[in-house]
């Protein structure tokens, strides 16, 4: 298998470089429908807007990884080739996105405190583990 590696439930999205579920993912493995979720918000283009919040999703844990390092092209790298490192995104990706769903994409309230709650606990929790091809987390915050 080559990587950076999409397949039906998480792309590598080549402009921006990082992985984002699909919406298949979501229905398959949450057994949410975005689509119609979409649709009760009387959405012009349901499949734009399910981008949107799917990218959103993925901007959230890349932003939080980011924090924890001043190498942050290196994360991005190490994200799109290690294998195993796609296991863990995909899954902190999962526990954001069920978090945002039912707590609203909290990183654009105006309050910084709720802000500061935008990251699911157990994505981040899930980010900690150790990355067996690394020896440490994606959120080292050493020299990588």
């Amino acid at each position: 298998m080559t990587y950076p590696y999409s397949d039906e439930y998480m792309i590598f999205d080549e402009t921006t470089k990082r992985y984002v579920l699909t919406a298949k993912y979501v229905f398959d493995k949450m057994g949410v429908d975005l689509k119609s979720t979409i649709n009760e918000r009387n959405g012009i283009n349901a499949d734009i807007l399910i981008n949107r919040f799917l990218t959103e999703v993925s901007d959230d844990i890349y932003e939080y990884i980011h924090e924890h390092n001043v190498n942050n092209c290196k994360q991005d790298m190490l994200i799109a080739y290690v294998p195993s490192l796609r296991q863990i995104i995909q899954k902190a990706m999962d526990q954001q996105l069920l978090y945002s769903r039912l707590n609203g994409l909290l990183g654009y309230s105006a309050d910084k405190d709720v802000q500061m709650q935008a990251v699911c606990p157990k994505a981040k929790n899930t980010l900690l583990q150790t990355v067996p091809e690394l020896g440490y987390s994606i959120l080292y915050t050493g020299v990588i």
